[in-house]
Parts: C-alpha cells; sequence; structure tokens
C-alpha cells in the first residue's frame, strides 16, 4: 500500500524511515516483555499469552486497515 501511494523518488526514504522507525523501537517491547518475565516469574506463560494476544489483536488491526485500502 505504501509503495502505490509513494512517489517512486521517494520510495526508498520512506521504507528508510519505516525499517529506523522498526528498528529503534523492537528494544522498546524486548524491555516490556522482560518486565513481564519478571512480574510473572511463577508463571511464565502469562506473558507469553499476552504477547501472543497482542499479536493477533495486531494482525486483525492490520487486516482491517488494509482490506479498506
Amino acid at each position: 500500500a505504501i509503495q502505490k501511494q509513494t512517489p517512486t523518488e521517494l520510495q526508498g526514504k520512506i521504507m528508510g524511515i519505516i525499517i529506523a522507525i522498526s528498528s529503534s523501537i523492537a528494544p522498546l517491547g524486548v524491555a516490556i516483555y522482560g518486565l513481564l518475565f519478571e512480574t510473572f516469574s511463577n508463571s511464565s506463560h502469562i506473558p507469553i499469552l499476552i504477547a501472543s494476544l497482542l499479536v493477533f489483536a495486531l494482525g486483525l488491526l492490520s487486516r482491517h486497515i488494509l482490506k479498506n485500502h
């Protein structure tokens, strides 16, 4: 969708920004995941369940957004 809406001469810059943002946010996800494991150290399945539900919800949201384009 991004490639269809972005002029050809700007696609490299836009994709570079997207990759930079995703790479920058990854450590935040690791830190949150670590805190969840520390908090639920006796029940290690809870952080995995929470992460799975978040990924599932994100997938549904993405599908809805992309379907409307």
